[in-house]
């Protein structure tokens, strides 16, 4: 079997830039969240719910659906209603 190197390398290197970009549209996505933007909180949401750009992780999701719906976000209040069966008043997490 013959392997094209150059070929390879770039393939590489394309997939080490998706983890860069990735890492990137987590860390901007992360930080507005954290200051307050109900959008970016939504979307943070995603990421942990989904493992896009990030593991996988539902008690993250869970918090960041909570605090978007908290902030107003009725998407966010459906998907904890929903998917989470948290159906209760938004504004008091219970452990």
């Amino acid at each position: 079997m013959v392997f094209n190197v150059g070929k390879i390398i770039l393939v590489m290197i394309i997939f080490s830039g998706c983890n860069i970009v990735a890492g990137i549209e987590f860390k901007q996505t992360h930080g507005k969240a954290i200051n307050g933007d109900v959008r970016s909180q939504l979307r943070l949401a995603q990421f942990y719910d989904k493992g896009m750009f990030i593991e996988k992780h539902e008690e993250a999701a869970e918090y960041w659906y909570w605090v978007a719906a908290n902030n107003g976000n009725e998407t966010a209040t459906s998907i904890l209603c929903n998917s989470f069966d948290i159906c209760k008043n938004t504004t008091t997490k219970e452990s």
